[in-house]
């Protein structure tokens, strides 16, 4: 089934067949979507290791240097809460993160290598985006921007090849997707169904404006005050990742002629916030999600560009020491980080009045119970 009708706008079906897989495999419990994204959260730490450092390739940076960088955001994009209880409590949209890595990694790669087979799965990974949840409109508005930025500042001899490698992509989206396209072209009432039931009814330019001003506060004041997703109010980033965040940010700035990079990842990232600029109580986190990573990268690239900086300075001033004392330094931050991150959400969330309630407990337990009565007796359910 591509579409599951609901009163809240429709569900999509790819966390539904895959925790059914789950299901076959013998793991039976009323909470199997858990495992499927956990699983997705897991994978999107290599994920964006692999993208991270396949876009930082065309800066020309020393290997050592673009690897550690690579690394640095890797660690920094589980550490970001609302992406660990995305991908903890078994939401779909913690697949689009996921996704959108695996989409843009295998875009840059063929781009950098020639290889058809790239093209295929960046193209797979958009199709299948769009059988996670409206979200997968943004991956796909994320790859077209990105690849509209290529061909726009690509060398006549690469422009060819390139706009064919992104024909197939597009090619290869459009079938991958072609089920659920067609259920929308035959049933066009649920394609919105879902966003017009979140979406502004009132003076359109100021609620843009509103939200685009609390999504910004996000990232580093005040952050999302729903439990479903957050501990409530708690910015994205805590105050070292805000500080790595902020300074990649006036580096993309900067560089923004120069660098591939610099276009890049803030594009990614205005893109992935829009499901939250558009929609009601912004600043959503579940809905941009696809955050997490480009956040974690900006991130890792302005701890990189402090790094070199305060490599340089501790070479002029304690030559013996520069680089231990820089890397003692990397690596007491990033722990401290972790450790913040690992109180938030093992002691204060838990913690929280109302969490079972925000998390619908009480329907899931009744219906663990029937479940259970089941193997011993018969069971009447009725809708209320």
């Amino acid at each position: 089934q591509v579409c599951y009708p609901t009163f809240w706008g429709g569900m999509r079906p790819l966390l539904v067949d895959l925790s059914a897989l789950i299901q076959a495999l013998g793991f039976h419990s009323l909470v199997a979507s858990r495992a499927v994204t956990a699983t997705a959260g897991v994978l999107c730490v290599p994920l964006t290791f692999v993208c991270c450092d396949e876009l930082l390739r065309r800066e020309h940076w020393l290997a050592n240097r673009r690897r550690l960088t690579a690394a640095v955001a890797a660690v920094v994009a589980p550490n970001l809460l609302f992406q660990l209880i995305a991908s903890r409590v078994g939401y779909a949209p913690i697949l689009i993160p996921l996704l959108t890595l695996f989409a843009v990694w295998q875009m840059r790669r063929a781009e950098r290598t020639g290889r058809r087979l790239g093209w295929v799965l960046a193209g797979l990974g958009i199709g299948l985006s769009q059988y996670v949840n409206i979200n997968g409109a943004f991956v796909l508005g994320t790859l077209g921007l990105l690849a509209l930025l290529d061909l726009a500042r690509a060398p006549r001899r690469q422009r060819a090849g390139w706009f064919g490698g992104m024909a197939l992509m597009g090619a290869v989206a459009v079938i991958s997707a072609a089920p659920i396209l067609l259920f929308f072209a035959q049933q066009p009432q649920w394609l919105f169904a879902r966003a017009q039931a979140i979406s502004p009814q009132t003076n359109r330019v100021r609620f843009y404006l509103d939200n685009a001003w609390r999504i910004v506060l996000s990232f580093s004041v005040r952050g999302d005050e729903s439990l479903r997703q957050n501990v409530p109010g708690r910015p994205m980033l805590d105050l070292l990742q805000s500080l790595g965040f902020w300074a990649g940010a006036a580096w993309c700035v900067w560089r923004t002629r120069r660098s591939p990079t610099a276009r890049d990842v803030p594009v990614w990232l205005a893109a992935t916030a829009l499901p939250s600029l558009l929609t009601a109580d912004a600043p959503q986190f579940e809905r941009m999600v696809g955050v997490a990573a480009p956040a974690a990268m900006l991130a890792a690239i302005g701890w990189s560009v402090i790094w070199v900086r305060l490599v340089a300075w501790l070479r002029q001033h304690a030559p013996g020491w520069a680089g231990r004392a820089a890397g003692l330094l990397g690596a007491g931050l990033a722990v401290a980080s972790a450790l913040a991150t690992a109180f938030a959400f093992f002691a204060v969330y838990p913690a929280l009045p109302g969490l079972a309630e925000a998390f619908t407990a009480t329907p899931a337990t009744v219906a663990q119970q029937m479940i259970t009565r089941s193997a011993s007796q018969s069971v009447y359910v009725e809708r209320t």
